[in-house]
């Protein structure tokens, strides 16, 4: 049973994923912390004793990531045996989906909730004062701007919060990718798409053009993709900040959707920073 809770840990670490201290093999869905989030238990794991290894699947909700396990001692399984493999796997992957769905679920309620409650926030804000932009849909309570989550669909499902330095923080464990925020604007013919909050209304403001609000570089192609897909005869345009990452991110997106792709003209910026120092 040693070298089979080593190998279990060591297929955790294939996987990309950091294991718990102590596993428990039993079938259950089991929550944990990653050793730089200790107050985040967004990993989780779910195993099975097959008699001859472990199978099920471990991941982590806040990266989005899941991943099969699986160990064998001694000899090669049989067929009975990779087919039993590959019913536990399956069973572990439905009862992962059906935790997250719960979850988020769950968490779109509460999203709702501070939502309705919030007030329209005002251009007094700091942050808005700082970034020099207009609040449009943005909401606030408690001193923090509410930025809404939603799919193409429309749906809530978590808020972004900004307080008043500027400090961004999305609902513990709920859900980001593939959601983003819309300001709508006089031309929707035409879709910017962007990262951050304050590019996306430096962008509307600028333009007059329907600008969509990815959050972050890693969720603009997915976004894009979603957008091109809900409405395929718009021409996208991905306003990417002018870095690696972004236009990284930028040519991805324009790789699944045949989106156009604009940059501020200085390395390092954003369009909220660029539009910014052109008008000083």
């Amino acid at each position: 049973m040693i070298d089979t809770y080593r190998d279990t840990k060591q297929a955790f670490y294939n996987a990309g994923i950091t294991p718990p201290e102590y596993i428990e093999v039993d079938g259950r869905f089991h929550r944990y912390a990653q050793p730089d989030k200790p107050r985040s238990k967004s990993s989780w794991y779910i195993l099975h004793n097959t008699g001859r290894g472990i199978a099920g699947c471990a991941g982590d909700f806040r990266l989005n990531l899941r991943q099969n396990i699986v160990t064998w001692k001694d000899s090669a399984p049989s067929a009975a045996e990779c087919k039993h493999t590959k019913a536990l796997l399956a069973k572990s992957r439905a009862l992962a989906e059906n935790v997250r769905q719960t979850e988020m679920e769950a968490i779109s309620r509460r999203a709702q909730q501070i939502w309705n409650t919030a007030q329209l926030a005002n251009r007094s804000h700091p942050y808005l004062v700082r970034k020099e932009i207009d609040p449009f849909n943005l909401r606030c309570t408690s001193g923090h701007l509410v930025v809404p989550l939603v799919d193409t669909e429309g749906k809530l499902w978590s808020i972004q919060t900004i307080d008043a330095s500027g400090r961004k923080r999305f609902l513990a464990g709920g859900r980001t990718k593939g959601l983003f925020t819309t300001v709508q604007r006089a031309t929707t013919d035409v879709i910017y798409i962007t990262e951050g909050i304050a590019t996306c209304h430096s962008v509307a403001m600028y333009t007059d053009v329907t600008t969509v609000c990815a959050f972050n570089a890693n969720n603009l192609p997915i976004v894009a993709k979603a957008i091109s897909d809900k409405y395929p005869t718009r021409r996208l345009i991905i306003a990417a900040d002018n870095d690696e990452a972004g236009i990284s991110a930028a040519q991805k997106a324009a790789e699944l959707t045949g989106a156009e792709i604009t940059t501020p003209c200085t390395r390092g910026m954003d369009f909220n920073d660029w539009l910014n120092a052109r008008a000083k």
